[in-house]
């Protein structure tokens, strides 16, 4: 069904997984390693969720990590071993 009727879905999926994966990376670098801190809420709530529909995604996401939405932190991520640079 996705496939033929729907496949904007999967697109779906791999640009919210990229967006993680590259706000995963920010946090770590600049916020904070701990992921469940005050200071990364902090940090969610006024550089993503605060403008709510306001911004364009890519544009949010430039706002919130500095650079507009890119692969490089999902490949680093899952497909090479030096997640932690």
């Amino acid at each position: 069904m996705h496939f033929s009727l729907a496949p904007v879905y999967y697109q779906d999926y791999l640009l919210g997984e990229m967006a993680a994966s590259q706000l995963h990376h920010y946090i770590k670098t600049n916020v904070s390693t701990d992921l469940f801190s005050p200071n990364v809420g902090t940090y969610l709530k006024e550089n993503v969720f605060k403008s709510g529909a306001l911004l364009h995604w890519n544009d949010k996401m430039k706002k919130a990590t500095g650079e507009y939405l890119t692969p490089t932190y999902f490949i680093k991520q899952f497909f090479t071993n030096d997640e932690a640079s």
